[in-house]
């Protein structure tokens, strides 16, 4: 019997390519390959072409363009259609616009870029520990503890602190967001809803918030900038007041109460009775939060210093 020659790749053969396993089977679900797609799971058919520095650079810059045009479309839904967002998935029409998880992480990572320049969360060692402060006698006493303990300078201590705290601020969406919808299910408790759903809404609730923040802060310093010259000593400490915490929460609380209600109206179908009392609800338990976040932000500090 005359032995089957082997015939050695060429240099186009699948095989000949390092790394590419086969051309010829599907490299999501291992099913043979007939066609440009996958019958199975409708994976792409790779060749050659695709292993090439050319073709990885037009698909990462077709995928910046998609996210772009996506995020574009969503922010614009965002705030223009309170509850769009959430109504359209909740009805399953994903596609078109920025999924919720992947807008929770962008806005993360907003949000540890703005922070430090905004009114929330303005506080810091010092705030902590000051006459004013909720608790201040018994955060005192817990520092002189730590620094007899330690033999630490108080000001180097001061340093880390802050230091550590400004990392601790970051995760106040982490905290925020779930708490929110948990009162969500509270306030739906007769409604069969998913908790996923208030998730959802919760998430586009917190990034109305974070761009209104933004644009609120704006105008407090264009605010500053025309009082000031006008109204001398005066005016500045009027800009100010408007500019802190209290007054920055009045102003989103406002703005939370109409977007909330509103949302509710075109997300959850509710009742104009229904969704102002539940509108009203939650921009109490986001202020409630804010306060909290607070208290909270001191203890994981401390003892993580």
């Amino acid at each position: 019997m005359t032995a089957v020659q082997q015939v050695p790749p060429t240099p186009l053969h699948p095989m000949s390519v390092e790394g590419a396993s086969s051309f010829g089977t599907c490299g999501n679900c291992g099913n043979t390959l007939d066609g440009r797609f996958c019958s199975q799971c409708g994976e792409k058919r790779i060749s050659v072409e695709d292993y090439s520095l050319r073709k990885v650079v037009h698909e990462v810059a077709e995928d910046f363009v998609h996210l772009d045009s996506k995020i574009l479309r969503t922010l614009k839904a965002l705030l223009t259609m309170p509850g769009f967002l959430s109504k359209v998935y909740f009805a399953g029409g994903r596609s078109r616009y920025t999924k919720p998880l992947t807008l929770f992480v962008v806005l993360n990572i907003f949000f540890f870029v703005v922070q430090p320049h905004t009114g929330l969360l303005s506080y810091g060692y010092s705030q902590y520990l000051s006459e004013q402060s909720r608790g201040n006698e018994r955060r005192r006493e817990m520092v002189r503890e730590k620094l007899l303990e330690s033999r630490e300078p108080e000001k180097d201590y001061a340093i880390r602190f802050n230091s550590r705290l400004q990392e601790q601020k970051k995760s106040m969406l982490i905290f925020s967001v779930p708490m929110l919808a948990i009162a969500m299910l509270v306030l739906y408790f007769r409604k069969r809803r998913f908790y996923v759903e208030h998730l959802v809404f919760a998430i586009h609730v917190y990034a109305f918030l974070l761009i209104a923040l933004v644009l609120t802060v704006g105008m407090m310093v264009a605010l500053m900038a025309v009082i000031s010259p006008l109204f001398g000593a005066s005016g500045l400490e009027y800009a100010k007041m408007i500019e802190s915490e209290a007054g920055l929460s009045l102003i989103l609380g406002s703005a939370l109460f109409t977007y909330i209600f509103l949302g509710l109206r075109r997300a959850y179908q509710d009742s104009r009775a229904g969704a102002a009392i539940r509108a009203a609800g939650m921009t109490f338990v986001i202020l409630i939060l804010t306060g909290f976040y607070h208290d909270l932000l001191f203890y994981a500090t401390f003892f993580t210093t």
